[in-house]
């Protein structure tokens, strides 16, 4: 009688401690997932980022670069780790300062792509009224007055987002034409010439 009695408190003590241990491995285990999804919703990639405007065609070095901890749960595999060396990589989209720098942006190709600087008189009726040097535009070519007619009335884009190096701002004040100086891939500069001769250029601020 007394051993069985005994063997009874045994089985009852096993039974409590059991749950115990169960509960408190459960509450560990809650814990620890807990901690886990603060842990990765915290965690940030660190990231290339500009500190001044980058056009088409600027080598990269290391004065244009800051690091920077930024959150890319989905992205982060768009852009340049801080791990991965970009400089002496070529700019062939034109990044904005403080942007972070996609891998579409750049070509590791030295000498990827030839620049020019192609200035040309613009009317102030065909392009904004507050464009800026550092913007983008998209080119339009629009037939001159003398030359519309219904049969060959045409309008065509050259080319996009195109970066303005550089506007006369004594010449905007003026009125009448304005002098513009575009950043311009060297085999398209003859292009825009043929078009400036017999056509109306207009530029229209690029959608960003």
């Amino acid at each position: 009688m007394a051993n069985t009695m005994n063997m009874n408190k045994l089985s009852n003590f096993y039974q409590r401690n059991s749950r115990s241990a169960f509960a408190l491995l459960l509450i560990a285990l809650s814990i620890l997932s807990a901690f886990f999804i603060v842990h990765q919703s915290n965690r940030s990639d660190l990231v290339w980022a500009t500190r001044v405007e980058l056009p088409l065609g600027e080598v990269i070095s290391a004065g244009v670069l800051r690091a920077t901890h930024v959150r890319l749960p989905e992205n982060g595999a768009n852009y340049f780790s801080t791990k991965q060396s970009i400089i002496g990589a070529t700019v062939i989209k034109a990044i904005s300062p403080n942007d972070l720098i996609p891998f579409r942006s750049l070509s590791r190709t030295s000498g990827a792509t030839s620049f020019r600087s192609v200035p040309l008189q613009v009317s102030t009726n065909d392009l904004p009224a507050d464009l800026m040097a550092g913007e983008s535009v998209d080119i339009y070519s629009l037939p001159l007055q003398s030359n519309i007619s219904q049969d060959t009335f045409q309008v065509s884009q050259v080319e996009e987002d195109i970066v303005v190096e550089s506007l006369d701002s004594k010449s905007q004040s003026l009125g009448g034409a304005i002098g513009v100086v575009l950043r311009l891939k060297e085999d398209r500069v003859i292009t825009l010439f043929a078009q400036t001769a017999r056509s109306r250029i207009v530029l229209v601020r690029s959608a960003r």
